[in-house]
């Protein structure tokens, strides 16, 4: 289950039934294959296709699989989780003899508002169906959705900028929830962490070159790299260039990335868009994190280190190993952050919130 379906459980869990559509392979997020249908509790996660590209490259099937899957089952309200499913999710609702409200949460609505978010392939699939990507697909969406939801804490002052689409757009934090908690007192120490898939926005090429310095010039020696299963042929260069302090790891759960982030001195990312569920990983493990470049993600300036600020990102490692009142910070700041804003709670009673509103 990823961090999103944390705060569905919850969900679930408060008494509501929720069932979550899915596929059952995600390469970029090192799932290599789920069941058909698993279910926790009151959530019923039903897979009826291979892969994500595929609902969004071939909505009119998979809707049709979804509908078969899905039975005579009834929904009172429905979540479309970013706006590239969303003509999935329209050509499923027609099948409902009733209407049935829809929100749409994207990680940041005017970053889908302003520029060109689909890939190619995704991009033709709808233009051969009479849809403009981009901009254009987005405004569509924005007015045909009975509410938008944006995950981006930068947007909370855009919300009336952002309202012009649609009168019923709503800040709600993205979740990170990791479904654990920390349980051992002290992390491995020298261990340095990256846990997320290597995109180009991830900067990966930047991450390998400080990581090659930070293992030569403080006093870590071992960097985990938790990635897709896509990512062989970087992780063979990342062999070479990095040597024998290089430790990765692919097709690991959610949970198991929490496991190793708990057996981490500290983590590091030169993400400076996107990046979310690793810094709030970070957070909710209470392992300190780095930070190379200003992310809108991170509101509190005390719950990370910020790399930017010192002569090296070197310095900013050195830095954070040789103080541990400036660890215990972070990690207080850190967790106090997970907790109020991106915990499977949190996240849970702001989309119950928005989903009631639009029944």
């Amino acid at each position: 289950m990823n961090d999103i379906g944390q705060a569905l459980k919850f969900m679930a869990d408060d008494g509501h039934d929720v069932v979550c559509l899915a596929a059952k392979s995600n390469p970029s997020k090192s799932i290599s294959r789920s069941a058909r249908v698993s279910t926790h509790g009151r959530l019923t996660i039903v897979r009826p296709w291979a892969s994500y590209q595929f609902a969004a490259e071939f909505p009119e099937a998979a809707a049709v699989l979804a509908r078969r899957a899905l039975g005579r089952q009834t929904f009172d309200v429905a979540l479309c989780v970013q706006h590239f499913n969303y003509l999935l999710i329209r050509r499923l609702l027609r099948f409902s003899r009733q209407r049935i409200p829809l929100a749409v949460l994207l990680e940041s609505a005017l970053r889908a508002a302003s520029q060109e978010t689909l890939n190619t392939r995704v991009r033709v699939m709808y233009r051969l169906r009479g849809f403009r990507d981009g901009p254009q697909f987005y405004r569509w969406v924005a007015k045909s959705a009975d509410s938008i939801i944006t995950c981006d804490p930068s947007e909370i002052g855009q919300l009336a900028e952002l309202r012009i689409w649609n009168p019923r757009t709503e800040y709600v934090p993205w979740c990170t929830d990791p479904g654990r908690r920390r349980t051992r007192p002290l992390q491995d120490q020298g261990v340095a962490m990256f846990a997320g898939s290597l995109a180009k926005h991830k900067n990966p090429a930047e991450l390998v070159a400080v990581i090659r310095r930070v293992l030569a010039e403080t006093p870590t020696i071992k960097f985990r790299l938790a990635t897709s299963r896509r990512s062989n042929r970087i992780l063979l260069a990342w062999r070479n260039e990095l040597g024998e302090g290089f430790e990765p790891y692919t097709n690991l759960t959610l949970a198991q990335v929490a496991g190793l982030l708990e057996e981490t001195q500290y983590g590091i990312t030169a993400a400076a868009v996107g990046g979310w569920g690793f810094i709030g990983g970070c957070w909710a493990m209470q392992t300190p994190l780095v930070l190379l470049h200003p992310n809108t993600f991170v509101q509190d300036p005390e719950s990370v280190v910020r790399g930017w600020e010192y002569a090296t990102p070197a310095d900013a490692v050195n830095a954070l190993l040789s103080d541990d009142t400036l660890q215990a910070r972070i990690r207080k700041s850190g967790f106090s952050q997970f907790e109020r804003f991106h915990s499977a709670d949190a996240v849970g009673h702001r989309l119950l919130a928005v989903l009631e509103s639009i029944r």
